[in-house]
């Protein structure tokens, strides 16, 4: 017959798989953050095309260029600035993205549904990745180990 646990035992095993589920959570939060920094990247790389295109493409804007390159070094800069301040970083981001959307909606009503798939989906991410970002936990300053090996460890010792 096998020998029965004590409530010790039994008391770190919960640990353990509480611990476990913490960091499922916290990989999937992480994953979320990463989508939404790879869009503010895609987005700005994006825009600075379109800038190009609308510089030295039949349209020859100059204006056009500047504002579409700004845009996109915006997104590019919140792309870098992501990785110390994600939170800060993406509310910036929405923030402006969904300026410029409703700019060019008071500008040109159509625009509306122009490409609406694409703006509901680089809007989806990035708010994922805000509220992924939010309840990530900050970095932590001490370097103890917390790491589920040592804590497997631990229970083969007992």
């Amino acid at each position: 017959m096998p020998e029965r646990r004590s409530n010790e035992d039994l008391k770190r095993s919960f640990e353990i798989a509480k611990k476990m589920q913490q960091r499922s959570k916290q990989k999937e939060r992480e994953t979320s953050v990463k989508y939404a920094k790879t869009a503010l990247l895609i987005l700005g790389l994006l825009q600075i095309g379109v800038g190009f295109y609308e510089g030295f493409g039949p349209l020859q804007s100059m204006i056009a260029f500047g504002i579409d390159v700004a845009i996109g070094g915006a997104f590019i800069g919140l792309y870098f600035h992501s990785n110390q301040k994600p939170v800060q970083a993406f509310t910036i981001a929405l923030f402006i993205y969904v300026g410029i959307l409703v700019l060019l909606a008071a500008l040109d009503p159509t625009q509306i549904f122009r490409g609406i798939i694409l703006k509901a989906v680089i809007i989806s991410v990035i708010a994922t990745g805000l509220n992924a970002a939010k309840k990530l936990p900050p970095p932590a300053v001490n370097n103890k180990k917390d790491d589920l090996i040592d804590d497997l460890d631990e229970l083969e010792d007992l």
